[in-house]
């Protein structure tokens, strides 16, 4: 059965990726980006339009009766610490204002929202065992972007129990595209390395050697949104998730892309303003939740995302470009 659709950020590589698997649905689009020309077909109408404009959002949700909604577009990390406002503005305003609209229309529409390891704030990662960090540890972001992911999971969880709103949200990790280039976001130092070993270009880390993350490629990230949202509602009880790949160390990263390019020059220098994000992150977290209540699986292994996915598709990608 057709659903009505709405995708905010729709014109983003997630955006584009959602709107090719929905393709079979009444999709609207909102981004102030045009969008891919891969999806002009595909929708039903897109909006051309900032999220904070709540005379348009609302023009929207008089149109339009929906059954689910994936909010995607916000500010991304870098760029919040520098416009704190803005980003309160863009990541918890227009996420309330959504969930609002949403709990006006009834009918327990379903909200996607994407949230991010960014919510944890780490002790000294030297000290102790803090992998496998479960969605209920270590709380407390210390940088306003993860202060407005973990506020919105709290208001979404709010919305759910109070007025039936369906909210569902994923906690990112990094997350590795082999089709579009990083846009300087805290993890990309990743994403990154493999773009200038693949284009034979030197590349200087903003983080030093040791820094740890967990990680998934794209693809994933994409199927995850969708298995949760096809989930049948008796089974999400948390509402919450951690989902990971693998977790692997700035210079482990260095050493396996050597493994396939002997020539790759990367070189580490660690920038204070950047090194203390990633510090505060987690080296990697605990998928059980969304294995057990949806039956998240990740795909690859870091040899087999490398091999199957980010190798292969970089060269293609930019062998056409």
């Amino acid at each position: 059965m057709s659903k009505n659709i709405l995708i905010t950020g729709a014109s983003g590589e997630i955006g584009t990726a959602l709107i090719n698997s929905l393709s079979d649905h009444s999709i609207v689009g909102l981004d102030l980006s045009d969008l891919h020309k891969s999806s002009s077909k595909k929708v039903m109408n897109f909006y051309k339009g900032s999220l904070v404009n709540k005379e348009l959002i609302s023009n929207i949700f008089s149109k339009y009766k929906f059954d689910e909604v994936y909010h995607l577009a916000a500010l991304l990390s870098s760029k919040c610490e520098k416009e704190p406002e803005l980003a309160h503005d863009v990541n918890v305003n227009s996420t309330v204002n959504l969930l609002t609209h949403c709990k006006i229309q009834g009918d327990g529409i379903k909200f996607f929202f994407p949230s991010s390891i960014a919510v944890y704030g780490m002790p000294d990662k030297s000290v102790g065992n803090i992998n496998s960090v479960l969605e209920t540890e270590f709380l407390d972001p210390v940088t306003i972007y993860g202060c407005t992911k973990l506020y919105c999971e709290m208001i979404g969880k709010y919305y759910a129990k109070v007025f039936g709103v369906d909210f569902r949200s994923i906690r990112f990790p990094g997350i590795i595209s082999a089709l579009t280039l990083p846009t300087g976001g805290t993890s990309d130092y990743i994403p990154e390395m493999f773009h200038s070993a693949v284009n034979n270009r030197r590349y200087v880390s903003f983080v030093n050697e040791s820094s740890q993350l967990p990680f998934m490629t794209m693809p994933e990230a994409v199927d995850a949104i969708d298995k949760l949202m096809q989930a049948p509602d008796d089974k999400i009880l948390s509402r919450i998730y951690n989902i990971r790949s693998f977790s692997l160390s700035a210079l482990r990263c260095k050493e396996k892309i050597l493994s396939y390019f002997p020539k790759a020059n990367i070189q580490f220098s660690s920038n204070s303003e950047r090194q203390w994000l990633v510090d505060s992150w987690p080296n990697d977290v605990n998928d059980d939740l969304a294995k057990e209540e949806w039956g998240w699986a990740s795909t690859y292994t870091i040899d087999s995302a490398i091999e199957q996915y980010l190798i292969p598709n970089l060269k293609k990608n930019y062998q056409e470009n």
